[in-house]
């Protein structure tokens, strides 16, 4: 599976994070929380006479700028917009963590704030016109702290998945060159034109082969047979076709290296030729050419 940024950001991807998942995530954890602070804390107006602890018996606090605000005040204090957008963000972070699934509305709360799309409090009513650009700037300081974070796990991820993508190039790189050869093909066929292999740059390497994608069958131009061919991708990650006759000269004369019976390469070719075969009847064609 290829990894996305929700994937690296929340480390879902399990083949390339590493043993501080759960430290990582309860970072982003933290920085989010942060966030919160900076939208609802309360002003030093409000503060006044307000002591540490100042939470009512009975209800579950929380040190907020100094002052503890119960879940219902911290509710309050950031309004329907941020509330909704800061628990679907935790919720996503934690789920991620427990590896339960996280839904897109969730990771959406997330890349929200990473991008600094985030809801006005319903504190921010109370802020005078000096404490509202001093917000501005404490808010910014630190969603900027979790997009350096962001930043900071792409980078890690890089270096853990440097095989991995590498691979990945590969293998990609040979599927786009695949589908040119066969959007190619599928033009000419359009406009009545027959398909011709040429060698150049269309030849593989049967005996560097790392795998046989699919068989077609070549009809004669004048008289004469057809012949089997299959596109194939080098090790290398080149692609390009090779005839039937080249590809069983290569397999008997090499038995171990491509294998024998059911298992074997040459058993894998008859499949391919029987998938195509298939095809063909299934569109009400015949394989032209064939003794």
């Amino acid at each position: 599976m290829k990894c996305t940024i929700q994937h690296v950001v929340l480390s879902e991807c399990l083949a390339c994070v590493d043993t501080d998942r759960a430290k990582r995530l309860a970072e982003l954890q933290r920085a989010i929380t942060t966030v919160d602070e900076a939208m609802i804390r309360p002003t030093k107006i409000e503060n006044k006479g307000v002591k540490v602890g100042g939470a009512e018996k009975g209800r579950a606090g929380r040190e907020v700028g100094g002052v503890d605000m119960s879940t219902e005040d911290r509710s309050k204090a950031r309004g329907e917009g941020w509330d909704g957008q800061v628990r679907a963000a935790r919720r996503a972070v934690t789920r991620s963590m427990a590896r339960d699934h996280v839904e897109e509305k969730d990771w959406e709360a997330v890349r929200q704030i990473l991008g600094g799309v985030v809801r006005r409090p319903e504190a921010a009513k109370k802020w005078s016109e000096r404490e509202a650009r001093r917000r501005v700037r404490e808010i910014a300081s630190a969603i900027g702290d979790v997009q350096d974070w962001a930043w900071k796990e792409i980078l890690g991820w890089r270096e853990r998945t440097i095989e991995q993508r590498s691979a990945y190039i590969t293998r990609d790189e040979g599927a786009r060159a695949e589908e040119e050869e066969l959007r190619g093909w599928r033009i000419q066929r359009k406009r009545g034109r027959r398909q011709r292999v040429r060698a150049v740059g269309r030849t593989a390497d049967w005996e560097a082969v790392l795998s046989v994608n699919y068989a077609r069958w070549v009809p004669p131009e004048t008289g004469g047979s057809g012949r089997w061919e299959y596109f194939i991708q080098e090790t290398g990650g080149k692609v390009g076709w090779v005839t039937d006759e080249v590809a069983r000269r290569v397999i008997e004369e090499q038995p171990e290296a491509f294998g024998q019976g059911e298992e074997g390469m040459g058993a894998r070719l008859n499949d391919l030729q029987k998938q195509h075969r298939a095809l063909l009847e299934a569109r009400g064609r015949q394989l032209r050419g064939e003794l």
